[in-house]
C-alpha cells in the first residue's frame, strides 16, 4: 500500500512537472504583447480599429518647427509617449491606423499580429500625412510585437521617403527594448538621419513622463530646449568638473533633482559600477519621492538609484531596473565622463 501510494505520488509529480514545462513553453512562445507586454486585455476603446481617415496637415509653428510625431498604438501606452513628445516640442501628431480593424479580443489581436509577421504582410492604412516635405524631424513610435514593429509601421515606412529628415524612434515593450527595430528603420530609410531613440516598458509608460522629457532634452534639437524645459517644470543645468575636462547635463525639475541641488556645489568621488555607469554619493542620500518604480536607462542618462540614494551616469546600455529613477541627460562631455579613472574627484555645480 505504501509503495502504491509512493508510486502514485511520483506519477502525479511527473505529470505536474510536465504540465508546468508545457505551460512555461507556451509563455515563452508568446509575443512581446501590444504596447509593452500588457497582460490584461485592453478595453474595446483602446483597440486600433480605425474610425475614419486621419490626416495631418503641417502647422506653422515657432521654435521648434517642422516636427511630426507618428505613432501606432493599441493599448494607449505608445500614444501616451507620443502625447508627451508633442506637449514638449510642439508640431503635429499622426496616428497610424489600419484600414481593416484589428480584433478587439487581445489574444486574437496578438494572433493576427503573428500571422501578419509570418506572412510579411503590409496592412493597408487609413489616412495619409499630407505635405510630408514640410517636416524636418519625424518621431516614430510603436509597441514591440513578437520582437518586431507591427507590420502597419512597415507599411508606413515604405509609403514615405524620409530622406534628409531626422528620424527618431520610440517604443513601448515588455522586456526586449527596441529588439533590433532601430536597425530595421535605418534599412528602410537609408537617406534619413536616425537619432538615438527611447524604449519604455509598457507597464511603466504612464509613469515615464520625466524619463521621456529628459531624453528629449538630451537630443539637442534646435529650438527644443524651451519646450522641454517648460514640460519638465523648468530648465536645470549642472556641470561636472574634473581633472582633464568637464561635462554638462540638463536635469528635470523633480524632487530627486531638488534633493541634489540642495547639496550643490559639492565635490564627490565618482566610481565605476558594473562596467556601465559612474556612480557618486552625496552627503545626504537623494530622495526618490514621486519617482516611477523603475525604468530602462539609456546611454547618457543621469539617474538616481533609490535604495542607495546615489547618482548614476550611464555610459553603457543597461536593462530596466526597479528603484532607478531618471534625473536628466548628459548634453556634452559624455566621452570624458566615461573615461574617468576609478575613484575620480568630481565637482558638481549648478550652472542654470
Amino acid at each position: 500500500m505504501k509503495k502504491t501510494g509512493k508510486l502514485i505520488s511520483i506519477v502525479t509529480a511527473a505529470i505536474f512537472a510536465a504540465m508546468l514545462l508545457i505551460s512555461c513553453g507556451a509563455l515563452e512562445a508568446k509575443p512581446p504583447q501590444a504596447d509593452g507586454e500588457r497582460t490584461t486585455a485592453p478595453d474595446a476603446a483602446e483597440a486600433s480599429a480605425p474610425d475614419g481617415p486621419m490626416e495631418t496637415a503641417p502647422v506653422e509653428t515657432s521654435a521648434p518647427s517642422g516636427i511630426l510625431t507618428v505613432y501606432f498604438s493599441c493599448t494607449g501606452n505608445t500614444e501616451t509617449i507620443a502625447g508627451w513628445i508633442q506637449e514638449a516640442l510642439g508640431g503635429d501628431l499622426f496616428q497610424i491606423r489600419t484600414a481593416d480593424a484589428y480584433p478587439e479580443d487581445y489574444d486574437e489581436l496578438l494572433e493576427t499580429a503573428r500571422q501578419e509577421q509570418e506572412a510579411g504582410a503590409r496592412p493597408a492604412l487609413s489616412g495619409r500625412v499630407e505635405h510630408m516635405e514640410a517636416y524636418d524631424t519625424v518621431f516614430i513610435g510603436y509597441p514591440i510585437w513578437w520582437a518586431d514593429m507591427p507590420m502597419a509601421v512597415y507599411t508606413f515606412l515604405e509609403e514615405y521617403d524620409l530622406s534628409g529628415k531626422t528620424v527618431i524612434p520610440f517604443c513601448t515593450h515588455g522586456s526586449s527594448g527596441f529588439s533590433g527595430t532601430q536597425e530595421a528603420i535605418a534599412a528602410l530609410q537609408p537617406g534619413a538621419e536616425l537619432r538615438e531613440g527611447i524604449a519604455v516598458r509598457g507597464g511603466q509608460a504612464a509613469d515615464s513622463r520625466e524619463e521621456v522629457i529628459g531624453w528629449l532634452a538630451g537630443l539637442g534639437l534646435e529650438g527644443a530646449a524651451a519646450g522641454t524645459a517648460a514640460a519638465s517644470g523648468g530648465e536645470i543645468r549642472v556641470r561636472f568638473s574634473f581633472d582633464g575636462g568637464e561635462a554638462a547635463a540638463v536635469l528635470n525639475d523633480t524632487p530627486t533633482v531638488q534633493s541634489l541641488l540642495a547639496q550643490l556645489p559639492a565635490t564627490v568621488t565618482m566610481s565605476d559600477y558594473a562596467g556601465a555607469e559612474k556612480i557618486a554619493y552625496f552627503a545626504e542620500a537623494l530622495t526618490d519621492e514621486g519617482a516611477p518604480e523603475g525604468y530602462d536607462p539609456q546611454i547618457g542618462d543621469v539617474a538616481c538609484y533609490g535604495p542607495w540614494g546615489n547618482m548614476a551616469v550611464f555610459y553603457n546600455d543597461q536593462p530596466y531596473a526597479e528603484g532607478l529613477c531618471p534625473m536628466g541627460k548628459i548634453e556634452s562631455g559624455m566621452d570624458l565622463l566615461a573615461a574617468l579613472p576609478e575613484d575620480a574627484s568630481v565637482t558638481v555645480e549648478r550652472i542654470g
